[in-house]
């Protein structure tokens, strides 16, 4: 075989899930609770208000070209600017608008037989995304005495994905070429790509104030992302399909960047057809770690006097 396909980060990832929606379902009890008896002076204050934020950090994937969570060599820059709609000081719904980049790289997965495989891609990401927030310790950005919250966020959004690959000293669009046998007969489609996601994770803010009437605030977010494709990466198919085949139906380049280990060798390789080259039967997760910043829209109040 080229390379030997693990599995725990899958499974890992819905024990993240699992537990996000457990901890998820906790404090929104907790909140109605601390709404009914009030025992700790935690009180629902109903003032909306608005604030518009940037945030700016590193995004990873997982996927079949990194095998775990928090691959820090295989980082790149992502950024966004987020709308926020505060309804009380403990929920609120925000509009985000994410831009970024992922990457994947046999050569850095730490796993011997993958470097062999020698597969690359990296990937401009536009997403777009609605989510609730919820503060676990009560948050008004200019009303309560608190400074400081914890909170945890979910919701559902859509983005746009382009992998690419370095060949021949260029960058090469992957799904144009159907390195898998996209397009030949008899076989899938190409991907599209588009595709929706799910984003959840969590954060804190820290309130501060710069004038008598103006505030900001300040944290860091952590968001996870279950994707439903499996191409983010353009490595999905179970085996690999014949060179002459692919080279035939979609083209020299399709076949050379199907398989890459002759690229790892240096001379040409008798491949095994029966080897892996990805797994069909999971889907693809990014995440973003940023810190975050973001004004506050305070209402103003009409004083009105008596003539």
């Amino acid at each position: 075989m080229l390379f030997d396909y693990p599995q725990h980060s899958t499974k890992l990832a819905f024990k993240i899930l699992k537990y996000f929606l457990l901890i998820a379902f906790f404090f929104v009890n907790l909140t109605r609770d601390i709404k009914a008896y009030n025992r700790y002076s935690y009180k629902i204050k109903e003032d909306p208000y608005f604030d518009f934020g940037y945030h700016l950090g590193l995004a990873n994937y997982v996927g079949d070209l990194v095998p775990s969570f928090f691959r820090a060599n295989q980082a790149k820059p992502w950024n966004g600017i987020t709308a926020r709609w505060n309804y009380n000081n403990h929920w609120a719904i925000k509009a985000n608008f994410d831009y970024g980049m992922v990457s994947g790289d046999d050569k850095k997965s730490g796993i011997e037989a993958r470097y062999i495989r020698n597969l690359s891609f990296r990937s401009a990401i536009q997403e777009l995304n609605v989510m609730g927030e919820f503060n676990i310790l009560p948050f008004h950005a200019f009303k309560d005495k608190k400074n400081i919250t914890i909170y945890i966020t979910a919701g559902i959004g859509a983005f746009h994905f382009n992998p690419k690959t370095l060949y021949n000293g260029k960058w090469v669009a992957l799904q144009p070429l159907g390195t898998e046998g996209q397009g030949i007969p008899g076989y899938s489609k190409k991907y599209k790509r588009f595709s929706v996601c799910v984003p959840f994770g969590g954060g804190w803010k820290y309130r501060i104030k710069i004038s008598n009437d103006r505030f900001i605030t300040i944290g860091g977010e952590i968001n996870l992302r279950k994707t439903f494709t499996d191409n983010l990466d353009d490595v999905s198919a179970n085996k690999y399909l014949p060179l002459a085949f692919i080279k035939k139906y979609n083209g020299a380049t399709a076949a050379d960047l199907s398989i890459r280990a002759d690229e790892y060798y240096g001379h040409p390789v008798d491949y095994n057809f029966d080897s892996r080259r990805g797994d069909r039967s999971t889907k693809d997760w990014y995440f973003s770690s940023c810190v975050t910043i973001s004004y506050v829209f305070r209402k103003v109040q009409v004083k009105h006097f008596r003539h």
